[in-house]
């Protein structure tokens, strides 16, 4: 064999286990990056599956404090909000589930009742700023008019709030159907959690 056939069989041979080296490489940190975005579907997949299991005791309180006390309990919705911020704070990692079906589902169900979580709050704030509000004007038309008996009192403080009178009447008829639509979440999350258990990662 002549120099020049040995040194390009050398070349030929370099090239070969570079090229082969670099291929091993390219595979194993593929490998690498397919099994760090499988712990990261678990990941997101368990997160998201916690929150929705401890909802499901989360939609039964709701439901209890409401036939016992009328009232919705801001603790409870504040423990709902606390407990999906896997969903929350890592949305964009939810786009690794590889089934666009339950995505989709996982978007609207949180989307719709985060806004029936906040509207229930807010008619349930408004009742009792609206409540203060009378106790706070009553006590004022004792104090400047200590004469006038407390019938009177009552009805001259109704008058001035007769707006917030009508408002508060209007809420105590919307707040059993912001409770029952926010129960009816139940068997949605009930059913995502269906899925994601049978969902391969």
């Amino acid at each position: 064999m002549n120099a020049w056939a040995a040194a390009s069989l050398t070349v030929l041979s370099t090239f070969l286990g570079g090229a082969i080296a670099a291929i091993t490489a390219v595979y194993l940190e593929q490998r690498k990056e397919t099994k760090r975005l499988s712990q990261l579907r678990n990941i997101i997949k368990d997160g998201i599956l916690d929150d929705l299991s401890h909802s499901l005791t989360l939609y039964d309180r709701i439901q209890d404090e409401w036939e016992k006390s009328k009232v919705v309990w801001f603790s409870t919705i504040t423990e709902f909000q606390e407990s999906r911020q896997t969903y929350t704070q890592h949305r964009d990692y939810v786009l690794l589930l590889n089934n666009q079906e339950l995505r989709k589902k996982l978007f609207r169900y949180y989307l719709k009742t985060n806004e029936q979580l906040n509207l229930a709050q807010y008619q349930q704030q408004r009742i009792y700023d609206i409540g203060r509000k009378y106790k706070e004007l009553l006590r004022d038309i004792g104090l400047r008019s200590p004469e006038l008996p407390p019938e009177e009192s009552q009805s001259l403080a109704m008058h001035i709030m007769k707006d917030e009178n009508a408002e508060l009447i209007r809420l105590q008829s919307d707040m059993p159907q912001t409770v029952n639509r926010i129960f009816t979440f139940k068997a949605e999350a009930q059913e995502i959690i269906n899925e994601l258990v049978d969902l391969k990662c």
